[in-house]
């Protein structure tokens, strides 16, 4: 692996620090785009994984980063992205294959990954959730399995369970006319207990994570 421009990697004993970043190009993009614009602000060097070759990839190599293009529910294009990565964030958009591309990401860093931590962009409705419990939507289900399967792999997991973001449209868009007439947002809704996260939140757990080698493995919770 040549090192991009610009980069220039650290080491801890005689491994290689490269960042792997996943979802840097889908719906849920903006928070893996994020973590790389901080990791490479600090010249780390960072691979991240996009499914498509486009503009927001070519964005992504302006930062500086390694852009590379594969399908998470491949693992010859997980093993090919894993290469020489030490430190892995993995966040992808919702999807029917979720599970799978968590189950893939679990095998391949058992098999051939030399993961330090493995960071999984998780969501906070799995905390209130057990095995028989059915108030869940079918993704967040799918989120519960896919953290019980990737800590069955003994990978060095750290688990991240932001709620809703307040850049969500939900937000955004569909709460202006209400605030806009109270004068005020009212949180948290109805009789529930989430709270909305900031952005920068999400990106203030992810990139210790990845980048602090003693981080502890566990969940994150807001």
């Amino acid at each position: 692996m040549v090192p991009q421009p610009g980069i220039s990697p650290t080491r801890h004993g005689a491994a290689l620090t490269m960042f792997l970043i996943t979802g840097a190009g889908g719906g849920v993009g903006s928070v893996s785009r994020s973590v790389v614009e901080e990791l490479r602000a600090q010249g780390l060097p960072v691979r991240a994984m996009v499914r498509r070759d486009d503009d927001r990839a070519e964005r992504l190599r302006d930062l500086g980063a390694e852009v590379v293009v594969g399908d998470l529910t491949s693992p010859v294009d997980v093993a090919n992205a894993i290469d020489g990565v030490t430190r892995m964030f993995f966040n992808m958009s919702v999807a029917a294959d979720y599970l799978e591309a968590a189950a893939v990401v679990a095998a391949v860093g058992k098999e051939v990954g030399a993961l330090d931590v493995l960071v999984n962009m998780s969501q906070m409705t799995v905390s209130q959730m057990t095995l028989t419990s059915t108030e869940e939507s079918h993704h967040q289900r799918l989120h519960w399995l896919a953290e019980r399967v990737l800590n069955w792999s003994d990978l060095p997991v750290v688990h991240v369970r932001p709620t809703v973001f307040l850049d969500n449209p939900l937000f955004t868009v569909l709460a202006q006319p209400r605030c806009a007439s109270a004068g005020c947002w009212r949180c948290p809704s109805a009789t529930g207990t989430p709270r909305p996260s900031p952005r920068p939140t999400s990106r203030t757990w992810s990139r210790p994570c990845c980048a602090n080698r003693k981080a502890a493995w566990g969940t994150c919770t807001s």
